[in-house]
């Protein structure tokens, strides 16, 4: 059994100092311009990773500070103009709970001079959520703010395309295992995936795209924005972000014409969608696989 550390001992102020952050590209296909970056959290201190730093955290009652905390010092120590678009994890109940809102967050913007549209809050699988109505209020008010929402990893267990359905974030980042596994045996589900996000009005994000041929599949089925190593591993530097406005204005075209040409094939969310994720090998309980 893992032995650890009581991080409710710890001088906050010191523990900042063990924090560090690496970045993805996420990219546009098919032109792979690199439109932002999910910032991933990396621990220097006696934790193996992030994982077993926020088990520790949520064993000693401490996860609402560490969130907050490692939100906080992603949006502070990142170079936002270069970053593109930047996704930041958070646990469904620092939103839920109103335990960060989008005055603070508006706030923390405004000091580095950034536009709220430049942050994307990622909600994480690492905790069940409870209370769906109140995530969903949550969302909303950071939407009605400026503030973009991606609900992450949808695929991987706890009812996610349903929690997706009824959240209605901005982006639906959906897990490596079924972007992998449908790659290379296709139901149709990476469509049905997409047909579902237009449904919703939210932009589809396909994570752990490691090969062309993925990647060219995954076009197929109507993905514009993707993640994984084949297009950059996680660096603790930024890769070069493309922001001509005619680049811009093309991806958002390209999402655009992906999710109307979908959007009316599906009449209300189909909770089919979960269920087929459910009922495959691929899916795992919270914390218990290992993030990027």
């Amino acid at each position: 059994m893992t032995s650890y550390y009581q991080v409710s001992s710890w001088d906050w102020a010191d523990f900042t100092s063990g924090l560090a952050f690496h970045y993805q590209p996420i990219v546009a296909w098919p032109h792979r311009h690199v439109v932002g970056h999910e910032v991933l959290l990396r621990t220097v201190g006696p934790f193996d990773g992030p994982l077993e730093l926020f088990q520790a955290a949520m064993s000693d009652g401490v996860h609402p500070q560490l969130d907050r905390t490692c939100l906080e010092l992603a949006i502070r120590t990142t170079p936002l103009r270069r970053s593109g678009a930047l996704f930041v994890n958070c646990l469904p109940s620092t939103l839920a709970e109103q335990r960060l809102t989008p005055g603070e967050l508006l706030s923390w913007l405004g000091n580095q001079g950034m536009e709220p549209g430049r942050v994307v809050l990622e909600v994480t699988e690492y905790e069940l959520v409870e209370d769906v109505d109140a995530l969903a209020d949550a969302v909303g008010a950071l939407k009605a703010a400026g503030i973009a929402v991606a609900a992450d990893d949808c695929g991987q267990g706890h009812g996610t395309f349903i929690l997706a359905a009824a959240v209605r974030p901005t982006y639906v980042k959906v897990d490596r295992r079924v972007i992998q596994t449908e790659c290379a045996d296709s139901s149709g589900l990476l469509d049905e995936i997409t047909t579902f996000c237009a449904s919703i009005g939210a932009v589809p994000v396909a994570e752990g795209v490691e090969t062309l041929e993925q990647a060219e599949c995954l076009g197929k089925a109507g993905f514009v924005l993707m993640q994984g190593h084949f297009f950059g591993r996680p660096k603790p530097a930024l890769s070069p972000v493309l922001h001509h406005e005619r680049v811009t204005a093309e991806v958002c075209a390209a999402i655009d014409d992906s999710l109307g040409g979908r959007s009316g094939r599906v009449a209300r969310p189909p909770a089919w969608i979960d269920e087929a994720c459910r009922s495959s090998e691929r899916l795992l309980p919270a914390l218990s696989g290992a993030p990027d």
